[in-house]
């Protein structure tokens, strides 16, 4: 299965930069070298097939989770340092296809907008002060297309994740666990290259989600539980971040912000169904 078209449609301008990030090699290197390792969950008496599943998803079939991404794409300024300039407020609902034997599958697709830091809208326009000059503003993410498809696949000690996502060319992979206290961290990986990057994405991009939950809920009877973190999208060749933020689960018919609730619905109103995110898978 192929992901949606994923429209930036200029997104930001050669103007915008990125925002240097220290120590991504050795992130990098860290993250290859302990991809598949999740050794931690089982210590703590957790599955990690099950952890996993309940942590970004849902061990029911047909379960639907949204997952909000609050976050900002920073700028470099000589003297100043990386400025965020532009918010970026993306939703993401996970829905699980299958989960047993071994294996968990989930589709996704994505809407969101980008908001200029200074007014708090979406201008059609943006003014560049390093330059002087006023460019045109994509504002726009997602809107159709096909789902992304994640399989999970449990193999000893270790889950090996599997990304099918049109426009893309998939690298490498991986997921690793910790447990610290009554708080279990998950931190997934995938290696992206667009044929054709847009609005200064570089050709080929880390995406990393960094997500958290409670042991306790873990030990429930829950099929799903409450999940939050961060996220990052950097270059691979530069280790620059191109965006960067928040991640958070929620339900489907939760407005976590419900100003970006109302933008994305404006956006996007196929994306929704009454008061509740409701894709359309079949597309």
């Amino acid at each position: 299965m192929t992901s949606m078209r994923t429209n930036r449609r200029h997104l930001i301008q050669s103007t915008l930069g990125l925002s240097a990030v220290v120590g991504f090699g050795n992130l990098s290197a860290a993250l290859a070298a302990e991809a598949s390792s999740v050794a931690a969950l089982k210590a703590a008496g957790l599955d990690p097939l099950e952890t996993y599943a309940r942590m970004f998803a849902s061990t029911t079939k047909g379960a639907e989770v949204a997952w909000w991404f609050e976050g900002a794409l920073p700028r470099d300024i000589e003297d100043v340092g990386p400025v965020d300039t532009i918010q970026e407020e993306t939703v993401r609902i996970h829905r699980t296809e299958s989960y047993g034997s071994g294996k968990l599958e989930f589709i996704w697709k994505e809407v969101g907008v980008f908001r200029d830091i200074r007014t708090g809208e979406n201008p059609p326009e943006r003014f560049d002060p390093v330059s002087g000059a006023t460019s045109k503003a994509g504002t726009l993410l997602g809107g159709g297309g096909h789902a992304a498809k994640v399989t999970i696949t449990k193999s000893g000690d270790a889950l090996i994740p599997a990304l099918e996502t049109g426009g893309n060319t998939v690298g490498a992979q991986g997921i690793k666990a910790t447990v610290e206290g009554n708080r279990v961290c998950f931190t997934h990986f995938e290696d992206k290259t667009r044929a054709a990057p847009q609005g200064g994405m570089a050709p080929t991009n880390r995406t990393v989600f960094k997500i958290y939950a409670n042991i306790d809920d873990l030990k429930g009877k829950p099929p799903s539980v409450a999940a939050s973190g961060f996220y990052g999208v950097k270059a691979m060749a530069t280790g620059k971040v191109f965006v960067n933020g928040l991640m958070h689960k929620a339900g489907m018919d939760e407005k976590l912000n419900p100003i970006a609730y109302a933008r994305l619905k404006a956006a996007f109103p196929t994306f929704f169904k009454g008061d509740r995110f409701a894709p359309d898978w079949e597309s």
